[in-house]
């Protein structure tokens, strides 16, 4: 009788022990699964990351091309008024 007792507080220990670790197992398993799940979203943070400097970058080559062009159309409105002046003054001359 008393070894029946000491099998049955054996089996309940085991089987305490047994859930123990299947729930142990399912916790590490939930815990690799957040772990995949950051590494992927730091990986998403990375590649939008990429994509917002690429286009910060592409802005900014954008802002220079419209300043280089406005440089430009300021240079020939000088070289225009410079050769107006000329013109006049050849005219001047001729006259």
């Amino acid at each position: 009788n008393k070894f029946q007792i000491r099998e049955e507080f054996m089996k309940e220990y085991i089987d305490d022990i047994n859930k123990f670790k299947k729930e142990h197992e399912e916790i590490t398993a939930k815990i690799i699964l957040v772990e995949l799940d950051l590494l992927a979203s730091t990986g998403i943070i990375a590649t939008l990351t990429n994509q917002i400097n690429y286009l910060t970058g592409l802005e900014q080559s954008a802002n220079n091309t419209t300043s280089i062009s406005n440089k430009m159309n300021e240079l020939s409105k000088e070289i225009d008024q410079q050769n107006n002046i000329k013109q006049n003054i050849e005219k001047l001359n001729d006259d």
